[in-house]
């Protein structure tokens, strides 16, 4: 408990810088991977989500906003984009996503904003394709013919990009964007507009029937949708009475795309339009040109939205059709691509199921060249719904369809979610060593020593957690002798670290102390502060657990002294834990200093107090010093350090260490009962006592209550402060123990009771309820029948009392609920063997207990003892003649069984029958002769059973009874 919650900088996990933890990694490769699949709302909401938790990591936070900005303006929301890159620090990512968005919405770009001052090759892969739709954007907004053939050479290029990593969906973006570009985005005025819209129409005449006025009616109608008359533009393509063949399909794209405008939220969208959904389907189901048919399906994958609770969500329905269309298609690529848009559309809103059963419709499909994008899908699938593991299988066939960089990255990730895979309450651990293999495979291919560093890390911490602790020192051995795997300094010192730590929790701290020193002594030059600090910390526990107390206080005053020294130069993660580095190197030497010099530890628990007050390594210091105390049975002084701390640490206190209050508060219940013990249970402390001095001595005298009163109170306001407390049990059963020895067996009762009610079945606290309310009843039986003892007995009622009419029968029935409480735990099958013999030899004295009744009940003196008897007889037979239990018995079980033997005997002896008295003694020597060479399974009272059984054998034989006379 004092050295609970390391802090960061002393943690034993070294944690990799967050850019390398395989949580970050995966987080980001979630969101990539949902872009990349065209899952464009999932993409969104992951990336808003990293933006937040890493608003303070400037590369991670920078990451996480492209990412976001990306995918507004893949859902044609520019304005949204333009928000989104608002804060971020000018580079050539944010420079290209803002030339998109402003050129999308008509702004002419100044000589500041333009791109001629980005050169390509210095991009990255992921924005090397957004450059080029940019300049592809800029050029149509132009308007001329010259800029419209650049923009298609843009265009061609940025899909060239997609193509070559097998992502698909991104080259139909472009495709599409393409499409959207000619209808959208030139910039004429609305008075040219209007003189185009009058020009067309005059050019229609006399052209109804033929080619050319076809083309003007197209026209016309992207210009009519530009100045925001839709519902005209599309009756001016519907009334034409000629339309050639080959242009039928165009048209419904064309009819589509105006009536579904999903980049302008005042307007209706394809979710509120089925006319446009309509005319999508008439393209697909009309098999058209390959090239039309993928435009239309983007848009209506493109247009869904995340809207699963939405009775007008049209995903459903767009399912159902790409099915049936599916299903009838006779092209294998458009098959393909309708069971890749069918998974799209139901991961969009969230139906993973139906779209994991349509990628896998597609991945069924031999050949296919949307394999990757099918994956990609699967694999974001199962990271949505916690499949961390089927995530990697996806990703570890993604990989083989991937070449180069992409290759590699994919390859990490999926490594990364074995890795993940195997953590966490449900994890499994069989996942660890699928990770470390992955790990080990992709190591030397990475491109830089840090990112091999990290590898080799997760693979050796891979190797630690499936318990491979030797392995891992083979592993870290080879990486340090040749430096093959390329890892420098640091990288071995994590490593070193967590093998360290791996070694010392498995109980091999020789060994981990041995490698310490070593790899202290190797690379005390190679360590900056950070790491120096952690060896010698972890140097001082080992001297500490030990019993090398000189040692740890000496190492515990070398680290205050390097801490208090860092340089201005620490990195900042570091500084910031300075105090609490402080804090908890003073516990480490109070606790080293205090057996030897209990006044030096009192100062040094002063001072830390005085200067860390909002440390935790204080609140643990109360627990520390008190437990201290209390163990060289200064219970007084202990009371009043616990007193202390729950004052400090109250339930509702703004410090984040209320739950040393609880333990402080629930250790300050164990110092009044041994108060209490030491003055007797029932007697308030003797003044004149030299113990009895301090905060504790004023709440005696200014209450009036005895330390058995002030217990159980304390330990009833633990209970309730602390209901979910992992001793809240524990507190309640010593309360109601207490209430026993002081008497109160109804209120002892109700909390048995209670205790029963609310713990689960089969556990240790429940176990001790149950016995406890059998003895609580027993002893109140047994009171009974004292009182009426005390009655029946002439001279016992005090002068003028009435005498109480409490026959033998009634005394007896008080018995009653004592011995059915035994009974049923003695029979109860799921009892654990130790708890069965204390209840059944209890049964025996509940039985024992009773008063011979003569009139009427025929309960004799001497079938009260042959009840008992044949009680003990039961626990016997259940127990040492039956090897399960027997085996199973601890040393509590051992001792009632004992004792059972030993009351047997002693009452078959009273009643002459020596026979079975010395048969009971018998079996007891007879049990320990099978079992001595097992000595954790002899039962005790093997002497007292040897000395009686040759005294029963003396008084019984003729000849010594002769000698006798």
């Amino acid at each position: 408990m004092a050295q609970k919650a390391p802090v960061s900088a002393l943690d034993s996990n070294v944690p990799a810088a967050a850019s390398d933890d395989p949580r970050v990694r995966n987080r980001f490769a979630a969101a990539d991977e949902a872009l990349a699949a065209g899952l464009t709302d999932t993409a969104a909401g992951l990336y808003e989500v990293l933006s937040k938790d890493f608003q303070h990591i400037a590369p991670l936070y920078e990451r996480a906003r492209l990412g976001l900005a990306s995918c507004r303006l893949e859902r044609n929301n520019p304005t949204g984009a333009i928000e989104v890159l608002g804060p971020l620090p000018e580079s050539p990512s944010r420079q290209i996503r803002l030339a998109i968005a402003h050129t999308i919405l008509g702004v002419r770009l100044g000589p500041g904003e333009s791109l001629n001052t980005i050169n390509p090759a210095s991009l990255s892969a992921t924005d090397i394709p957004w450059y080029h739709i940019a300049r592809g954007l800029i050029a149509v907004a132009t308007d001329t013919l010259d800029s419209f053939q650049t923009a298609q050479a843009e265009f061609a290029s940025a899909r060239a990009q997609y193509a070559d990593k097998a992502q698909h969906y991104q080259e139909q973006h472009v495709r599409m964007l393409d499409y959207l570009a000619r209808l959208k985005i030139g910039n004429p005025s609305a008075q040219e507009l209007d003189k185009l819209i009058e020009q067309l129409r005059e050019s229609m005449t006399g052209h109804d029937n033929d080619p050319l006025g076809f083309k003007f009616a197209k026209e016309l109608a992207i210009a009519l949708y530009k100045r925001d008359r839709a519902a005209e533009a599309v009756h001016i393509l519907r009334q034409r009475s000629y339309m050639p063949a080959n242009e039928r399909d165009e048209t419904d794209l064309l009819i589509g795309f105006i009536l579904a405008p999903a980049d302008n939220p005042g307007k209706a969208d394809i979710r509120q339009s089925p006319e446009s959904r309509l005319a999508l389907y008439r393209v697909l189901a009309n098999k058209a040109d390959p090239e039309l048919q993928r435009l239309a399906l983007h848009k209506l994958a493109d247009a869904v939205g995340r809207l699963p609770e939405s009775t007008d969500n049209p995903a459903p329905e767009i399912y159902k059709t790409l099915t049936d269309l599916a299903n009838a298609a006779p092209d294998p690529r458009t098959i393909d691509l309708l069971n890749l848009v069918r998974a799209r559309i139901m991961f969009t809103v969230r139906a993973y199921s139906q779209a994991e059963r349509a990628a896998n419709d597609l991945l069924e499909r031999p050949g296919s060249e949307l394999r990757a994008d099918a994956l990609r899908i699967l694999a974001s699938a199962a990271w949505q719904t916690g499949a961390t593991r089927r995530a990697a299988e996806h990703l570890t066939q993604l990989q083989s369809l991937m070449t180069g960089h992409d290759q590699v990255r994919t390859a990490l990730i999926a490594a990364d979610c074995f890795f993940l895979a195997a953590q966490g309450p449900s994890g499994d651990p069989t996942a660890y060593p699928l990770a470390a293999a992955a790990y080990a495979a992709i190591q030397p291919r990475l491109p830089t020593p840090g990112e091999r560093s990290n590898t080799l890390f997760l693979r050796i911490q891979c190797e630690l957690l499936a318990g491979n602790g030797d392995n891992a020192a083979r592993i870290l051995a080879t990486a340090t002798a040749d430096g093959a795997e390329g890892v420098g300094a640091p990288g071995i010192l994590r490593c070193e670290w967590a093998l360290v730590e791996w070694l010392r929790t498995h109980n091999r701290a020789n060994e981990a102390a041995e490698r310490l020193a070593r790899v202290f002594e190797r690379h005390r030059a190679d360590m900056d502060a950070d790491f120096s600090i952690r060896f010698l910390w972890q140097q001082a526990l080992f001297a500490y657990t030990s019993g090398d107390t000189t040692k740890a206080a000496l190492l515990a005053d070398q680290i205050a002294g390097a801490v208090e020294k860092l340089p201005p130069t620490t990195p900042s993660d570091l500084l910031s834990q300075t105090q609490t580095i402080l804090s908890k190197v003073s516990l480490l030497k109070a606790r080293a200093v205090l057996a030897s010099d209990p006044g030096a530890a009192r100062t040094i628990f002063d001072e830390l107090r005085k200067k860390f007050p909002t440390e935790e390594a204080v609140a643990a210091s109360y627990l520390v010093e008190g437990r201290s105390l209390a163990a060289h049975g200064e219970h007084e002084r202990a009371l009043t350090i616990f007193l202390d701390a729950c004052q400090f640490y109250p339930r509702q206190s703004a410090q984040p260490f209320a739950d040393y209050g609880a333990e402080a508060l629930f250790e300050a219940a164990q110092q009044y009962i041994a108060i209490g013990k030491n003055n007797g249970l029932d007697q308030t402390v003797d003044p004149a006592g030299e113990k009895a001095t301090g905060k504790s001595r004023a709440t005696y005298q200014s209450t009036g209550k005895t330390p058995v009163v002030l217990a159980i109170e304390t330990l009833k306001k633990f209970a309730t402060d602390y209901p979910n407390h992992k001793l809240a049990g524990t507190a309640r059963l010593q309360q109601a123990a207490l209430f026993r020895i002081a008497t109160d067996y109804d209120d002892a009762l109700f909390i048995y009771d209670q205790l029963r009610s609310e713990l689960p079945d089969n556990t240790a606290a429940r176990w001790q309820a149950e016995l406890g309310r059998a003895d609580c009843l027993f002893a109140k039986a047994m009171l009974g029948a004292v009182m009426h003892s005390a009655s029946a007995t002439p001279g016992g009622t005090p002068p003028g009392a009435p005498r109480t009419a409490v026959t033998p029968a009634i005394v007896n029935t008080a018995f009653g609920p004592a011995v059915a409480a035994y009974v049923g735990l003695f029979n109860l099958p799921s009892a654990p063997p130790d708890l069965k013999a204390e209840a059944g030899c209890k049964w025996s004295f509940a039985l024992a207990a009773r008063h011979p009744d003569p009139q009427g009940s025929g309960l004799t003196q001497d079938n009260i003892a042959r009840e008992a008897d044949e009680a003990r007889w039961q626990v016997i037979f259940r127990t040492i003649k039956d090897a399960s239990a027997s085996t199973r018995l601890g040393p509590n079980g051992r001792y009632w069984v004992a004792r059972a033997l030993m009351e047997l005997a002693a009452s078959c002896k009273m009643r002459g029958l020596t026979d079975d008295a010395a048969k009971a003694y018998s079996l007891l020597l007879e049990y320990n002769r099978e079992v001595q060479n097992t000595p954790e399974r002899v039962l005790p009272g093997q002497n007292s059973a040897k000395a009686e059984l040759a005294r029963l054998t003396r008084e019984t034989t003729p000849t010594a009874n002769a000698a006798t006379r």
